[in-house]
């Protein structure tokens, strides 16, 4: 039998409210005990999703920066990377500079926000991340994202009106895709968790049996797609439900043991035999 491979979304998936819940971390010890290797796909970057993966026993690399930054988590190498373009950065940031939301801007595991962006201040310096404040819609170093968001669902509207109009006037020089209900992600251009999978699987020297992926967000969209196995969470949009095989409950509710559950039933690993 070749290699099962699961790959999972962190946030909303595997991960609720910064922590892993003690029966997720448990089924995934099991699954790879099992035989399954798991592999995190997730927006968040190397410090942050770092802890998160070594809870859950993930293999190296993971897919970081939500598909931009395919790294071993351990050491921090990097096997392939992609930077946003200069102009696309500075247009995003353009855009949305004078919206209600706030914004976060991602360099090689360095932060920069507004001033009073306190809650990301607090976040990452937590992490021991250098964050930079920044007055102006611009950054001379390279960035590998630009994030808008918010935490009041007042400005639901204005997450809507934005993401529309990043789409339009970023169309050709980066992808955006919505990370959460209220998360913009804007990212290089063909970049997606789903791309950056795909090159990881083309270098892959095992044969696989199967890979399975689980998500919750537009940006799992085209990881999903790879997949031989879609399996998404119930409160994710209609685009990623109308796809999928299987439907789990949220990270709140630990819906990942019973996926886990369900993948180490007789009767799935006998579909895997038939398959192979």
């Amino acid at each position: 039998m070749g290699e099962r491979l699961l790959v999972c979304d962190l946030d909303g998936t595997l991960v609720s409210r910064d922590s892993v819940p003690e029966v997720v971390a448990r089924s995934c010890r099991l699954l790879i005990e099992r035989g399954w290797r798991i592999m995190g796909a997730t927006g968040r970057i190397l410090a942050s999703a770092k802890p998160h993966l070594e809870i859950i026993g993930a293999m190296r690399p993971a897919i970081l920066y939500d598909g931009a930054r395919l790294m071993d988590y351990l050491n921090g190498e990097v096997m392939w990377e992609a930077l946003l373009p200069p102009e696309a950065a500075d247009k995003a940031l353009k855009i949305g500079w004078d919206s209600s939301l706030k914004v976060q801007v991602f360099g090689d595991e360095r932060v920069f926000c507004r001033s009073d962006d306190f809650a990301t201040i607090a976040y990452f310096s937590s992490l021991g991340l250098p964050v930079e404040r920044i007055s102006s819609p611009h950054i001379d170093e390279p960035v590998y994202r630009v994030i808008f968001y918010t935490i009041d669902k007042r400005c639901e509207e204005d997450i809507r009106g934005l993401v529309e109009r990043l789409k339009r006037e970023l169309s050709g020089l980066a992808n955006v895709t919505m990370a959460g209900n209220s998360f913009i992600d804007v990212i290089p251009p063909g970049t997606s968790k789903g791309n950056t999978l795909k090159r990881f699987l083309s270098l892959a020297n095992d044969p696989l049996d199967i890979v399975v992926a689980v998500g919750d967000h537009m940006n799992d969209l085209e990881l999903l797609q790879v997949a031989d196995l879609r399996v998404v969470v119930s409160s994710a949009p209609p685009q990623l439900l109308e796809i999928a095989h299987k439907v789990i409950p949220p990270a709140k509710e630990a819906g990942f043991a019973e996926l886990a559950q369900w993948l180490l039933e007789d009767s799935f690993l006998k579909l895997i035999q038939c398959k192979g």
